[in-house]
């Protein structure tokens, strides 16, 4: 079992290889939701919410219903300290899943 201090070591060396995969993914399926989605998961993981955004936003794009899309959006404009869009992100997450909250 991993030391304590390392475990987040672990955690964003798997985000980034994770990062890597839909990267790659994105290649050859550019409009893929789930990839884009966890795209931004991994690289807001990795402290890269700037980067996250983008993809963030295209995910939604593609899949505007998702609530977990906009869970990840409001996680990721809290990381940039938005908190107002934060707030709207995890309000439009509620309302589309009641039990997300």
């Amino acid at each position: 079992q991993p030391r304590p201090e390392t475990r987040g070591e672990t955690r964003a060396g798997q985000a980034q290889q994770a990062a890597a995969l839909y990267q790659k993914i994105l290649k050859t399926a550019p409009n893929n939701a789930a990839a884009l989605h966890n795209l931004a998961t991994a690289l807001w993981q990795t402290g890269q919410a700037r980067q996250a955004l983008p993809q963030v936003r295209k995910a939604l794009r593609l899949k505007p219903g998702d609530a977990s899309v906009y869970n990840t959006l409001g996680l990721i404009q809290t990381s940039l300290q938005d908190y107002v869009a934060a707030e709207d992100s995890f309000i439009r997450a509620v309302t589309l899943r009641p039990d997300y909250a």
